[in-house]
């Protein structure tokens, strides 16, 4: 489930859909799951000069609010048929995608971008997301990538459980081998219920960061998301 993060080094925060067929927009699903969604980045680039030159610094941030509704539109062999679906207040966009959630919880959208925090709630619905034996007061457990340009450590720790939900401390760190890329990390928490599996609410904060002998070039993003209701539900 480590692969589809690289995507968070490489890709805007700006969606990129598919263009869908009108069946698969509009039928129904096997199960809905709507949250409140919304992340913020900064970035900010700093230009050293020779000399007793003060070095010219940039920033920009970014940054929207809305929904989140993931669809489940099929199942098979523990992997899950998405329809996702986002819209956004700020920038008044709604953007539909359809992609796939493995069973150990990779995204795969293609060469669509969707948001960070579909890319960061979207894995906890896999049905062999979390080792059941490390689910427990105290456990924890390490996803490991180790690629030729890449490099992706994931760990999760249970910080407590209250009744059904388990709430998870989460730290990535990805490490990248070309010249030119952005080294990342992640911390954040999130609370989950493995017996629906369903992420219930998150914040995250990504971190990457990139320097060469006259310049540094850091970005941050923020997500938290919040579920409002869900079709299995009582």
């Amino acid at each position: 489930m480590l692969m589809p993060f690289l995507l968070i080094m490489t890709t805007s925060v700006v969606p990129t859909p598919t263009p869908l067929p009108a069946a698969v927009v509009n039928a129904k699903p096997l199960r809905e799951v709507v949250y409140h969604a919304s992340f913020t980045r900064r970035e900010s680039l700093s230009q050293e000069h020779f000399g007793a030159i003060p070095p010219d610094s940039y920033g920009h941030t970014t940054g929207d609010d809305g929904t989140i509704t993931v669809d489940v539109m099929a199942v098979g062999k523990g992997t899950l048929g998405i329809k996702l679906v986002e819209a956004w207040k700020h920038s008044g966009q709604t953007y539909t995608f359809l992609g796939n959630v493995a069973p150990d919880g990779s995204v795969n959208f293609g060469s669509q971008t969707i948001s960070p925090c579909s890319r960061e709630l979207l894995p906890f619905f896999a049905p062999r997301f979390a080792p059941a034996d490390d689910l427990v007061k105290g456990g924890s457990w390490v996803a490991k990538y180790d690629g030729k340009t890449v490099g992706v450590k994931t760990t999760y720790a249970v910080s407590n459980i209250d009744g059904a939900v388990v709430k998870l401390s989460e730290a990535r760190a990805i490490t990248v081998k070309a010249a030119l890329g952005m080294n990342a990390d992640t911390s954040g928490w999130v609370t989950y219920e493995p017996s629906r599996l369903v992420p219930l609410a998150g914040e995250l904060t990504t971190l990457q960061q990139r320097a060469s002998a006259s310049s540094s070039d850091t970005i941050q993003t923020v997500v938290d998301f919040t579920r409002v209701s869900d079709t299995r539900d009582p």
